[in-house]
């Protein structure tokens, strides 16, 4: 079903902590991998705990674009980034396959944490001060919502930030890159589906199997873009506060606030703070 399309691009490093689990034994076999997964550019995050379950999910949302001008479409693209390529997935002979869907990732069966968000991560659950719309992470979620990929429990390992918020009379310093890491996901490749969002009443989404993604040495890093069309592939081009502004309304209507009380655009900074984060656990609230 999907293929993956070698594209030329400069390698990306491997970004294994030393703690990284190398898995494997004397014949070479894994038993479990570390899942590392770069989230870049305008996407909201939404925990949830399940019930009767400890293990909780984390929902990541891009908002959708449309209306906003050609010059600011944003495109949904997943990537397999290796120690030597840059490998844009595709599903059916597309690059766009995650627009319009739910993707589901693997869950870490191995421990009860819930997950856990930093404050520079755009917490629907949290920032917005009440419980999200639980159809904003089911099958139905709205024409606000381009694509979802939902998570098992993990945490952010490492936060950029660029873009700075005020929101509820608090400021707010935004990552626009989260890299979100699950350790020891059972197995030895990635195993991952897909279901159509937003179908007419009456139609229920089928789940699609997608082709499984062999872990090496234990590991493996994907890179999820919901980025400017001009900027993919990367590099990205330099964006400006009036580029952002154009486009930063993108994020309103998934927070489901009276006007005037989502979030206002502060400033961006032209060389963002990288920084390695410990993150304390948090409930997510969804609406039952």
């Amino acid at each position: 079903m999907s293929e993956q399309n070698h594209a030329s691009h400069p390698a990306h490093s491997d970004t294994r902590t030393d703690d990284t689990p190398e898995g494997g034994d004397g014949a070479g076999a894994v038993s479990g991998f570390t899942l590392e997964i770069h989230f870049h550019c305008l996407f909201c995050y939404a925990p949830q705990a399940k019930k009767n379950d400890p293990k909780g999910l984390v929902h990541v949302i891009a908002p959708d674009t449309k209306g906003h001008g050609e010059e600011f479409r944003h495109v949904v693209r997943v990537v397999h980034v290796r120690p030597d390529r840059f490998d844009v997935i595709r599903v059916r002979g597309r690059e766009d396959w995650a627009e319009g869907w739910a993707v589901e990732l693997p869950t870490n069966q191995t421990t009860g944490a819930l997950v856990s968000l930093h404050d520079s991560i755009i917490d629907l659950t949290k920032n917005q001060g009440k419980k999200i719309k639980k159809a904003r992470v089911g099958a139905r979620p709205g024409p606000e919502v381009a694509s979802r990929f939902t998570l098992g429990e993990g945490r952010a390992t490492t936060c950029v930030v660029d873009t700075f918020w005020k929101m509820g009379g608090k400021n707010i310093d935004v990552a626009r890159e989260v890299v979100w890491t699950v350790d020891r996901v059972p197995g030895n490749a990635l195993q991952w589906s897909r279901s159509e969002l937003n179908l007419p009443d009456g139609q229920n989404p089928q789940t699609e199997e997608l082709d499984e993604i062999p872990a090496e040495a234990g590991f493996l890093r994907l890179d999820i873009f919901h980025v400017l069309a001009s900027d993919f592939p990367p590099p990205f081009r330099r964006r400006i506060p009036a580029d952002t502004a154009a486009h930063f309304n993108a994020f309103h209507p998934l927070f489901d606030l009276e006007q005037g009380l989502a979030p206002t655009l502060r400033v961006q900074e032209d060389s963002p703070p990288s920084f390695t984060v410990g993150c304390a656990s948090v409930k997510g609230e969804v609406d039952d």
